[in-house]
């Protein structure tokens, strides 16, 4: 069977997995807390981002073979960047995978941080696996399932960009976790870590579920695709002098 290389290993996918859960539980807490309370809360929906990276950096942090880097752009918005070898990822919910104006293609990527990460870092990575993209593929979401490839010999050995996501389905719950890597306007899932998701100990009560509503359960989440600069990005841009600049209006 061929195989995707590089793939987040077991040991760290499982922790990743087991930090959106707890993240999200923490995050559920809070809202129903401050529910109970009679204070509005609607603005803690969003910082379900917040209580997820967090939970996944404490599982990570001291981990060997994982840097957590803490970037921030130049709205205040903050997020971690995970890189374990030559891999380096971040978290986000499907609904940001299923928006297709996400995506852009090279040169088009405007403000969009996402974007312009994914397509300065998985060129060889979309190369090296045959997938064509086109000027003409925004938005466009394929599934890679790695045992119909015909490349019998893939061995992908650039720098890669991806998206952990989870899946908050109607009934409020985490149903699925996948890694994802877009390039020029197209995006391909490359994990399926939804086997991890079910055999997780970390449960979401059901009770706690449901004193929530599914708006308030899947939150908000900052378009921060359009808030382009990414502070010290190290780990992708490999330019320590370009890392500790942050473009003026003129250059984003």
């Amino acid at each position: 069977m061929n195989e995707i290389k590089p793939k987040i290993n077991d040991s760290i996918a499982e922790n990743v997995v087991d930090g959106i859960r707890i993240g999200y539980v923490e995050y559920l807490q809070e809202l129903v807390e401050k529910s109970a309370n009679k204070k509005i809360s609607t603005g803690y929906r969003w910082t379900k981002s917040n209580h997820i990276d967090n939970n996944i950096e404490e599982r990570l942090r001291n981990k060997s073979g994982v840097e957590v880097n803490r970037e921030t752009l130049k709205n205040g918005w903050q997020f971690n960047v995970y890189v374990t070898g030559n891999i380096a990822f971040i978290q986000k919910p499907i609904s940001y995978v299923n928006e297709e104006s996400n995506f852009k293609s090279v040169g088009k990527e405007g403000d969009g941080y996402i974007s312009s990460l994914s397509n300065k870092t998985n060129k060889s990575l979309f190369e090296d696996l045959k997938i064509e993209t086109s000027s003409s593929s925004d938005g466009q979401i394929e599934l890679f399932e790695p045992e119909i490839n015909n490349n019998s010999n893939i061995n992908v050995s650039s720098d890669v960009f991806y998206l952990a996501t989870y899946n908050i389905g109607a009934d409020k719950d985490i149903g699925s976790i996948e890694v994802y890597a877009a390039y020029n306007g197209k995006c391909i899932r490359i994990q399926d870590l939804s086997e991890a998701n079910s055999a997780s100990s970390i449960e979401v009560p059901r009770d706690l579920l449901d004193q929530v509503s599914e708006i308030d359960a899947k939150g908000y989440e900052s378009n921060a695709n359009s808030f382009y600069s990414v502070r010290n990005y190290s780990p992708l841009y490999n330019d320590p002098k370009k890392n500790n600049e942050v473009p003026n209006d003129d250059q984003q």
